[in-house]
């Protein structure tokens, strides 16, 4: 059993109207058969980030745009509506999944030409 500790700090002094600060930490347990760091090349057809192919379909995952990309990321589910937009230099951690060995898959892609992403799959058992 591993514990993935993630810390969120969203702050800002000149924030109008109201300047915000805040910090949450949470301890993710990474109970799974699966995880590790991995760097593919996006490019306009879409493709699988395989997080429905670990055991248990459910998944803490990390993705990351770097700066050197010239165009944004695009994640969604298989088939489905984008949901982020990784512009380069973006991040994004969320938990994932719903069923083991069939929920939906992740896919990314670009609109123009190519990108890295370099993403964590964590699994959750």
């Amino acid at each position: 059993m591993g514990t993935l500790k993630t810390t969120l700090k969203v702050e800002s002094t000149d924030l109008f109207p109201t300047p915000v600060s805040f910090t949450k930490i949470n301890n993710n347990l990474v109970n799974g058969q699966f995880s590790g760091f991995i760097s593919i090349v996006a490019g306009t057809a879409a493709k699988k980030l395989n997080v429905s192919d670990i055991n248990s379909g459910v998944a803490y995952v990390y993705l990351e745009s770097p700066t050197t990309n010239t165009v944004p990321v695009l994640v969604g589910a298989t088939g489905g509506t984008v949901f982020a937009v990784l512009q380069p230099g973006d991040v994004a951690f969320f938990p994932y999944g719903q069923t083991t060995l069939g929920g939906l898959d992740l896919e990314t892609k670009t609109l123009t030409g190519q990108a890295t992403l370099q993403y964590f799959i964590g699994e959750k058992e």
